[in-house]
């Protein structure tokens, strides 16, 4: 399983970034290692929660830039 960072804003109405570390080996062999960001406007465990399944769906290779995934419920409260 990846680790997971977590980076305050630089000032006070910045977000907060969380990053996946590790993701990419998942699918090196197949030449197609991502990592994952996720900014969220305040501090929110949730974003480790979505990083995880981010890279967990990834691990069968179908990621890619403008693909979505299914969570099953809206990403943030509020959000449609």
């Amino acid at each position: 399983m990846p680790v997971k960072l977590r980076i305050a804003p630089a000032r006070q109405s910045g977000v907060w970034t969380y990053v996946s570390v590790g993701a990419w080996a998942a699918t090196e062999d197949q030449g197609r290692g991502l990592e994952f960001v996720i900014v969220m406007p305040v501090e929110d465990p949730r974003a480790f929660e979505l990083l995880a399944m981010t890279a967990y769906y990834h691990r069968g290779g179908t990621l890619g830039l403008g693909h979505t995934l299914p969570i099953g419920e809206p990403w943030l409260p509020g959000s449609p």
